[in-house]
């Protein structure tokens, strides 16, 4: 798979996702926004969500930019798409401006109404939570509520989608080996023939994956073959359950 990739990569037929955002083939059809005001405080150049991904009221007051800084690995519209998304549907317990523009907004549980573990990339510590009180109403917490969600997605896809083979590009990542691929952090581009593409050297890596959709409420609700030998980790600390 990977050599065929390669080869179409080469010979143009096959382009990247990001190298023709504005094709509707590549366009976002449907989006689930977690706790996060995406639409709001959250996305810096929320207006341009507003235009282009919502197609709704927008505040955009910048003109176009003129053909000399425009990209030029990157395929420019005259005239850009609006309204690019189908469906967005938002878990939330505030009314955010997400919410506000979500076709669907689900009711979710606060922190003193489930049980979580909570982390940051600036704390060396795991914060965990108990409830205080049921979660309210129709609230949910969000592992019930993603939990709800994947159980009819696998009901539905094991009827419409079944098995399929993915091909992932999966980036080179920082603090592996995979950085020893590029010697002094210099980076060649292939695209602009400084260097052969080779996945997993020069350009991403290129997996495949085989994603069974009537199994994902299943695989969600089951711990994986490796955790009573290699335990689970997180914060660089990692332990095997009793």
């Amino acid at each position: 798979v990977g050599d065929h990739v390669v080869a179409e990569l080469r010979a143009g037929r096959l382009r990247f996702a990001a190298e023709d955002p504005d094709d509707p083939r590549n366009f976002p059809r449907v989006l689930l926004a977690w706790r996060a005001n995406l639409f709001g405080s959250s996305g810096k150049g929320m207006e341009y969500f507003m235009r282009h991904l919502l197609g709704t009221v927008d505040a955009v007051r910048a003109e176009e930019s003129p053909p000399a800084v425009r990209p030029v690995e990157v395929t420019w519209r005259e005239e850009a798409p609006r309204g690019k998304l189908d469906l967005l549907v938002t878990i939330d317990f505030r009314m955010t401006g997400t919410c506000t523009y979500s076709d669907v907004v689900l009711p979710a549980a606060t922190w003193y109404e489930k049980y979580d573990l909570s982390t940051t990339d600036m704390h060396p510590f795991i914060h965990s939570f108990n409830p205080a009180i049921a979660p309210p109403w129709e609230a949910r917490s969000d592992f019930e509520a993603f939990t709800a969600i994947a159980e009819e997605v696998s009901r539905l896809g094991a009827v419409h989608l079944g098995v399929r083979t993915d091909v992932v590009a999966a980036p080179l990542a920082h603090d592996t080996p995979d950085e020893l691929a590029q010697p002094g952090g210099r980076v060649l581009d292939w695209k602009a023939g400084q260097c052969e593409p080779v996945p997993g050297v020069t350009m991403p890596k290129l997996v495949t994956i085989e994603r069974d959709y009537g199994a994902v409420a299943g695989k969600m609700a089951a711990l994986g073959p490796l955790v009573d030998t290699l335990g689970t980790a997180c914060k660089g600390i990692s332990w095997v359950p009793s």
